[in-house]
This record gives C-alpha cells, sequence and structure tokens, in this order.
C-alpha cells in the first residue's frame, strides 16, 4: 500500500515486514521483501538478515538459513547469536549435520 501512495519504504519498514512475515510463519513472502530492499536503493542490515533467517527457520529453509548467514560475512555485516542459533537450529530441526 505505501508503494500505491508514493510513500517510500526505509529500513525500519522493510525490518518490520520482514519480522512480521517471520512471525507469522511466512517465510517465501519474508524473503521476497528482503530481496525487494535493493531495488529501493536500500542496503539490507544486521536486522533485516536475522528476520530472514529466524523466517527461514519457521520455514525449515536450512540452506537459505546457511545461505543469508554466509551472505552476512561476505557483506561483512556483523552477526548476531540469534542469527547464527537461527540458522543452526534450522539445520538440527532437519538433521542436515554436514553442510
Amino acid at each position: 500500500d505505501m508503494l500505491d501512495h508514493d510513500v517510500k519504504p526505509t529500513m525500519v519498514t522493510w525490518n518490520s515486514a520482514i519480522g512480521a512475515c517471520e512471525r507469522g510463519q511466512a517465510w517465501e513472502q519474508a524473503l521476497c521483501l528482503f530481496n525487494m530492499i535493493p531495488r529501493f536503493l536500500l542496503e539490507r542490515d544486521a536486522i533485516s538478515y536475522k528476520a530472514a533467517i529466524l523466517a527461514c527457520d519457521g520455514g525449515l529453509r536450512w540452506e537459505w538459513s546457511l545461505l543469508l548467514l554466509r551472505e552476512m560475512f561476505i557483506q561483512s555485516i556483523e552477526t548476531s547469536l540469534v542469527a547464527h542459533v537461527a540458522a543452526m537450529g534450522t539445520c538440527m530441526k532437519v538433521r542436515q549435520w554436514e553442510w
């Protein structure tokens, strides 16, 4: 709706929306929003990544969790304990011990 009214979303807006998708167990929508951020000339931050990783955890998408965590390292974005635990937890839930 914001885009329909020419309101430019901020990182707070994006992160809130991704977090809402995560809490609603809508991992696909969370990743869709996460991937839209650069189109608005904004840079994803640690909060964006953490929310996306948590959404992947809820969807048992261990591959995506690890890819997002890896991307954080590549982009030199400070990782949090929550992001690490969520990625590891996803792997544990699906018994994916070796990556």
